[in-house]
């Protein structure tokens, strides 16, 4: 089992194999008696669709690692890891890292935002971009990255990147 499986354990299923069921349940919010702390009003809430938790009795909250680690009194990320995977007899459920809803889109975002990309580089024409520059001391030599090549040890180079300036 891996943090990806983990991270894709919906936290109903998680508090419902350690015996605990919604009170109530309205749209993508599920209401709980709360798993950490006695009570006979619910006042633990889940968002289903979030993937997160609310404990309105003591201003707690997090994802499905910040619960286990609330529920097992670890703060330890690897021990809060080993203790879901623990509840789940270290197999993991056959939904558990497929994509859902919202759950999926943010997780291409974050593959995407980890590739590589080509950047172009082109002198700036952007008055807004050059005023500002211009405002804050910089020659207008500098972006633009004339050269293509990175600036040699210890100088700081500014290059258009779409309009928006972005340091070496």
């Amino acid at each position: 089992m891996d943090i990806e499986m983990i991270r894709g354990i919906p936290i109903e299923e998680f508090l419902s194999r350690l015996g605990h069921e919604p009170v109530r349940r309205h749209g993508d919010e599920c209401w709980y008696l709360s798993p950490c702390r006695e009570e006979r009003t619910p006042s633990f809430h889940v968002n289903t669709r979030k993937g997160v938790w609310h404990d309105f009795g003591t201003g707690h909250g997090g994802d499905i690692f910040t619960l286990a680690g609330e529920l097992s009194g670890s703060d330890g990320f690897m021990a809060q890891a080993r203790f879901i995977a623990g509840v789940y007899g270290g197999t993991i459920p056959e939904y558990a890292g497929q994509k859902k809803g919202n759950k999926g889109i943010r997780a291409e975002k974050r593959k995407e935002a980890s590739r590589f990309e080509e950047v172009v580089r082109s002198p700036l024409y952007c008055n807004v971009l050059l005023g500002y520059l211009k405002g804050r001391g910089i020659p207008a030599e500098i972006p633009g990255g004339i050269s293509g090549n990175p600036p040699a040890a210890g100088g700081a180079h500014l290059e258009a990147l779409g309009g928006i300036g972005a340091l070496w």
